[in-house]
C-alpha cells in the first residue's frame, strides 16, 4: 500500500480500450497525464471488468509487500475476491471528469501532501463529493487504480465498492507529492443515490 511505483506503464492500448482512451481528456489542460490516465483506468475496469481483470489482476503475485511490476502489495484473499468481483460484474456506466470534484480533489492534495495527512479530514477544503478515496505512495496511475481496487488490509473493501459502485456519475482525480508516502492521489465522485462514503 505505501510503497512507489518505480516505472511508468502506458498500456491503455487495444482495441477494448479505445472508446475510453479516445476520450475528450487528452483537451483538458489543467490535467496531469497521470490524473487522465486515473479517471481512464477507472472507466475501463468500470467497462470491462472481465478483461482488466486478465491484464492487471490476474497476473500479480498472490503475497508480496511490493509487486515487482507497480509496487502495489498484494495479499492472496485479497486478489482473490477482487478476481471474483470482477469475473461475476457486469458492465457498468463510465463516469464523467467533473471539474468540481477535481478542484476538490486538488485543493485535498495540496492541503494534505505538505503535513503528511493521512485521510479525509479537511481543515480548509471544501467537501462536496460523495464518495472518496485517496491513495497514498505511488505516482503511476494504473499503480493507483489497482492499488485501491485490491484494499488490502481494509475489511470494508471501501474503495472498491465506491470505484465500482455503478450510482455514481462524475469523477475528479488529483495527484501530488506527499511529505511521509512521497506521493498522494484523491478520487472524488458526485452523483450517488445513498449516502456519503469515504474510503
Amino acid at each position: 500500500f505505501f510503497f512507489s511505483s518505480r516505472r511508468r506503464h502506458t498500456r491503455l492500448q487495444g482495441d477494448w480500450s479505445s472508446d475510453v482512451c479516445s476520450s475528450d481528456l487528452a483537451d483538458i489542460s489543467i490535467l496531469k497525464e497521470n490524473e487522465r490516465e486515473i479517471i481512464q483506468y477507472v472507466n475501463l475496469v468500470r467497462m470491462y471488468p472481465k478483461q482488466f481483470c486478465k491484464l492487471f489482476i490476474e497476473p500479480l503475485p498472490d503475497n508480496v509487500m511490493a509487486d515487482p511490476v507497480l509496487g502495489v502489495e498484494v495479499k492472496k484473499s485479497y486478489k482473490t475476491s477482487l478476481v471474483n468481483t470482477l469475473q461475476k460484474m457486469k458492465p457498468i456506466e463510465v463516469l464523467e471528469y467533473s471539474e468540481s470534484m477535481h478542484a476538490i480533489a486538488e485543493c485535498w492534495v495540496k492541503e494534505s501532501g505538505p503535513s503528511g495527512i493521512v485521510g479525509h479530514a479537511r481543515r480548509r477544503c471544501k467537501t462536496g463529493f460523495l464518495g472518496e478515496c485517496c491513495s497514498y505512495g505511488h505516482d503511476d496511475a494504473l499503480a493507483i487504480v489497482v492499488d485501491l481496487l485490491l484494499d488490502v488490509d481494509v475489511p470494508s473493501l471501501g474503495h472498491r465498492e465506491i470505484i465500482l459502485d455503478p450510482d455514481y456519475k462524475t469523477l475528479g482525480a488529483s495527484t501530488g507529492s506527499h511529505s511521509k508516502y512521497d506521493y498522494c492521489a484523491v478520487l472524488d465522485f458526485q452523483d450517488r443515490k445513498r449516502t456519503r462514503l469515504n474510503s
